[in-house]
């Protein structure tokens, strides 16, 4: 389990462990304070599901040592303001699937890839072999984001409409 924050060139990736999800859902402002950063009026995203702390808190359970890469906030630096997440989840044996999402406001700065490129780093140092992501064919910013993390397009998504982006990480 590595909950350690993960800094990229222009990044703060804060790992969203347990305790953090629970301040999370308690209020914004008990995750202000637990980050010391602002949270922006935007947050969360449109397209934000509440249900999926559910899922968070079930991977927590079944996979304690992904714990660290299930969820990260994404923070510019220096200014500590939380504009997005990112992260990726267990799909099998050496299989992950990761996901991301950036506020609008800071949306076509390149976060999300270098964020995304950070946590398949880390995925690749804990032995994940193979990486998948979905997306909707119209979500040409999406498919942008995985094109220029290596990831190439793999056949039709788990969902409905959506389609599939893999890429083969390089064994540690």
């Amino acid at each position: 389990m590595n909950t350690s924050d993960i800094f990229t060139a222009r990044l703060r990736l804060v790992a969203i462990t347990p305790e953090l999800l629970d301040a999370e859902t308690a209020s914004y402002t008990a995750l202000a304070a637990r980050l010391e950063a602002r949270i922006p009026h935007e947050w969360p995203d449109s397209n934000w599901e509440p249900h999926v702390f559910d899922f968070f808190r079930k991977q927590f359970a079944e996979h304690p040592e992904t714990i660290g890469w299930n969820r990260y906030v994404v923070l510019p630096l220096p200014e500590p303001v939380l504009i997005g997440t990112v992260g990726a989840f267990s799909t099998g044996a050496n299989e992950a699937e990761t996901g991301y999402a950036i506020l609008k406001p800071w949306q076509r700065n390149g976060y999300a890839t270098e964020a995304t490129r950070a946590v398949l780093r880390l995925l690749s140092a804990q032995g994940v072999h193979s990486v998948i992501a979905h997306t909707f064919p119209a979500m040409q910013e999406s498919i942008r984001v995985m094109k220029k993390c290596g990831m190439r397009f793999d056949g039709e998504g788990a969902e409905e409409g959506t389609i599939r982006y893999r890429i083969t990480l390089p064994s540690s």
